[in-house]
């Protein structure tokens, strides 16, 4: 299971509390994030690209994927969910990828 959570970091403070409580409960439910992936949300206008968390329900004793493996999920739901075929998001997003992407809780 895959989610793109938005992160905490508004300024509206009901909105910040939204956000933190969505992550706390999908956390409760055992959803990590894979640390290090500077996400971008895939929109057609530039200025509503939002940095999200990835965040997924891993099986058990899974602590880190590989970079590529992130990589090929990130443009599997690029092009199959939001039909972004251009790359200038991707290549923002995979650049800078560890080469071993830990998966930990998110605390907030």
């Amino acid at each position: 299971m895959l989610l793109e959570v938005p992160m905490e970091n508004v300024f509206d403070s009901d909105e910040q509390l939204i956000r933190k409580k969505r992550i706390q409960f999908y956390s409760r439910l055992g959803v990590k994030v894979l640390k290090g992936v500077d996400y971008l949300l895939p929109l057609h206008r530039e200025k509503d690209i939002e940095e999200m968390y990835l965040m997924i329900k891993p099986s058990k004793n899974v602590t880190s994927m590989t970079k590529e493996s992130v990589a090929d999920f990130i443009h599997s739901v690029y092009a199959n969910v939001y039909d972004y075929k251009e790359t200038d998001l991707l290549t923002k997003t995979v650049t800078n990828l560890p080469e071993i992407v830990e998966i930990e809780e998110l605390k907030v």
